[in-house]
């Protein structure tokens, strides 16, 4: 009798593990815990690959040894006018040596070798997801954005499933797609808050100290805390706040680094603005500034810094950042809308976070914050991630 005719190359893999590789840009801080729970879902083998930055632009990428399984690859952009074209040296090598059944990119159609992972992905049947903040920067000039688009359209067509930061950003990705919502998940991006609650009393307290070194008890703190960088508008922002005519009980505070740190400073000077204070570049513990604050101010692009300023119950005043502020901040509730790129605008937003009453501003710092633990973190994310996952893999 003839045995059996068994593959067992096949049969090997249909028994193993669904494999699951994920290719980021790079590893900033705050996104070293989203990673860590999210392999450790024994039900996946896992795999990331991340760029290694090597220049210096305002968005510090993670430098150490991680305690998951990924591989560092050269990372390199190209400025071309206005656009950038990107490369991560190695990814279509490793995605082809680990043949995994999903592939997980981030929405940057810059990225060249993303391109390639997908295109791998769909000749040989593996799933393929896209993690997609859902806004696109508008450029000065009006070619830039058709453009920009016609390239996300192609992008999108390589995909299975899109995950969105946002409500804006699904609604925009639809667009995209011509209106198809079917396989798009709305995964609130949000930050880690697990130890800022472990350590809530200790930041608070270390806040309070703050506020009394810095003689700023019974003023007006308002925060700005992320890069030093054109898209940011820390100008706007040091211009709206020299202008306010209650200033003298108010203190801005700037928290970051970043290539146009320089010209911030020299702005800020050239204004003669009084109590603004610059703080640098603050990784560790930087909550504290944020307990020891009153406003959160994100003059231009952004997002997950408006998460931890909710969390500490802190009002935001925000314009067009990256799609989330519409899910975060809500006029009259959780703080103040101003209109983009105008500085008066961002001054009378100023002027009514001055204008609340303490009561006032503790019921925008209830509201803020409950969305924080209720929806816009890590752990959430990791959950909608791994639904998504399981969906595909089924």
């Amino acid at each position: 009798m003839n045995a059996p005719n068994t593959n067992y190359k096949d049969l090997g893999q249909k028994m193993r593990k669904k494999r699951v590789l994920f290719v980021t840009e790079f590893i900033p801080p705050y996104r070293i815990t989203f990673y860590k729970k999210l392999l450790l879902d024994s039900n996946f083998e896992w795999k990331i690959i991340h760029g290694i930055k090597e220049k210096e632009d305002g968005r510090p990428g993670f430098k150490g040894s991680l305690d998951f399984e990924n591989y560092g690859v050269p990372y390199k952009e190209t400025k071309i006018g206005p656009f950038s074209l990107r490369w991560q040296a190695g990814v279509i090598e490793k995605t082809k040596n680990w043949q995994p059944d999903i592939v997980i990119t981030q929405g940057i159609p810059s990225i060249l070798s993303n391109w390639l992972a997908m295109d791998w992905a769909q000749k040989h049947g593996a799933k393929t997801v896209t993690w997609h903040c859902g806004w696109e920067l508008q450029a000065g000039k009006r070619y830039v954005l058709p453009i920009k688009q016609l390239i996300a359209r192609k992008y999108l067509s390589l995909v299975d499933h899109i995950l969105a930061y946002s409500t804006k950003g699904a609604y925009y990705l639809s667009e995209l797609q011509c209106g198809r919502t079917n396989n798009i998940t709305v995964c609130y991006n949000g930050l880690e808050i697990d130890p800022m609650l472990e350590k809530e009393s200790e930041y608070r307290a270390r806040g309070q100290e703050l506020r009394h070194q810095q003689l700023a008890a019974g003023k007006k703190i308002f925060l700005y805390v992320g890069g030093m960088l054109t898209e940011k508008k820390v100008s706007l922002l040091i211009k709206a706040f020299h202008s306010l005519s209650e200033h003298e009980n108010a203190i801005l505070w700037l928290v970051g680094d970043g290539p146009d740190m320089q010209k911030v400073k020299d702005l800020a000077e050239t204004l003669k603005v009084k109590d603004v204070k610059f703080w640098g570049r603050v990784i560790e513990d930087v909550d504290v500034f944020f307990a020891a604050s009153d406003f959160f101010v994100l003059p231009g692009l952004g997002g997950l810094a408006l998460n931890q300023a909710l969390f500490w119950g802190l009002p935001c005043v925000v314009s067009e950042a990256d799609g989330t502020e519409d899910d975060l901040v809500f006029e009259n509730k959780t703080g103040f809308h101003f209109t983009p790129d105008d500085d008066d605008s961002l001054k009378k937003a100023l002027q009514k976070c001055l204008a609340l009453s303490d009561e006032q501003r503790t019921g925008f710092g209830i509201v803020g914050r409950n969305l924080v633990l209720d929806r816009s973190n890590v752990n959430e994310m990791v959950k909608t991630f791994l639904s998504t996952i399981q969906q595909l893999t089924q």
